[in-house]
Parts: structure tokens; C-alpha cells; sequence
């Protein structure tokens, strides 16, 4: 399994396409899990891509919404242990467990797979946009510095046609 730090996200794929494959045919290839982290705050400010653009822009409110609901719960004492900050789900970002510490937070995010053709940058920049858009504006703890993201891809994943974003049965 890969360990990527702080790598920009035009880089992303050609890393992981370069990493050990695991199963491939003419329509579809998977590559070993790749955990990738985001600490410096450089690279999360530099991340620019527009997720609300996308395909998936519906599933990220939905994202959005139900981790802004969580940090309210927070917020308001409805949840007093870090370990129950954890947003789960049947899509693709499986768990998203955020992680207050004295002066930032913390994100890591399970991903079942991720089709790293076209959703892998969109799912950094909404996680990145997320992170310092709503924790650093409704939570009592403010984010200094940026926040550490950890990814870990299960299956990152492409398909032989670059434009299906659904597994189709796969």
C-alpha cells in the first residue's frame, strides 16, 4: 500500500496509475489501496476544481449537509466523544470521521473505491472546500493551521471508457 503526502492534485492519478495493479481487462483496472494525506496548507489551498460543476454536485450537498450537521451536534454538546463524529454511507466515501483536536481538525475518510479518472480530484477539492469553508465558520474551534486530511482509497479504479462514473455492475 502507497503513502502519498501533500501531492498535487494534477499528479494524483499518474502516481497511482503507476502503482501496482491488482486486476485489469480492456474495461476496467484496479490498482492496490493508496492512502493519501493533505497537512500542508499550501496544497489544500491550491487545490482548485470546482466540484459544484460536477456530475456528483447533488451528492456533495447531501455530503455536506449531514457533516455540517454533525459539527452542530458538536457544537451544541449533543456529542461529547471525538469517536462519534463519524459519518457513514453506502456511496463511495463509506466513512468520514471528523477528529477536533485542541486547535484544528482532522478528517479521514474511508473510500470503498474511487474512480480516479473523474471523481478522485472532485472528492479532494469538496473535502478540502468543506473543511475550511464550514468547520472554520460555524465551530467554536477555528482552524489553525488548515486541517490534516487522510484518504485511504480501497480500490482506486479506472474503467477502459473514462466517462462512466458508475460501476455498471463491476
Amino acid at each position: 500500500m502507497n503513502t502519498l503526502s501533500n501531492i498535487p492534485s494534477d499528479s494524483i492519478v499518474s502516481i497511482i496509475k503507476s502503482s501496482y495493479r491488482t486486476f485489469s481487462d480492456e474495461k476496467y483496472t484496479e490498482y492496490e489501496p493508496i492512502i493519501l494525506t493533505y497537512d500542508d496548507p499550501r496544497m489544500i489551498k491550491n487545490l482548485k476544481f470546482d466540484w459544484n460543476l460536477t456530475k456528483d454536485a447533488l451528492y456533495y450537498r447531501k455530503v455536506w449537509a449531514s457533516l455540517d450537521h454533525l459539527v452542530f451536534k458538536w457544537d451544541e454538546g449533543w456529542i461529547k466523544s471525538r469517536r462519534q463524529l463519524i459519518l457513514t454511507s453506502e456511496d463511495c466515501m463509506s466513512a468520514i470521521h471528523l477528529v477536533p483536536n485542541e486547535d484544528s481538525w482532522e478528517l479521514n475518510v474511508f473510500q470503498r473505491s474511487s474512480n480516479i479518472d473523474n471523481a478522485l480530484q472532485e472528492d479532494i477539492a469538496f473535502l478540502c472546500d468543506w473543511l475550511q469553508q464550514t468547520v472554520n465558520s460555524r465551530s467554536n474551534m477555528r482552524i489553525v493551521p488548515l486541517p490534516k486530511i487522510r484518504l485511504f482509497i480501497s480500490i482506486p479504479h479506472t474503467f477502459g471508457n473514462q466517462l462512466n462514473k458508475v460501476e455498471n455492475g463491476l
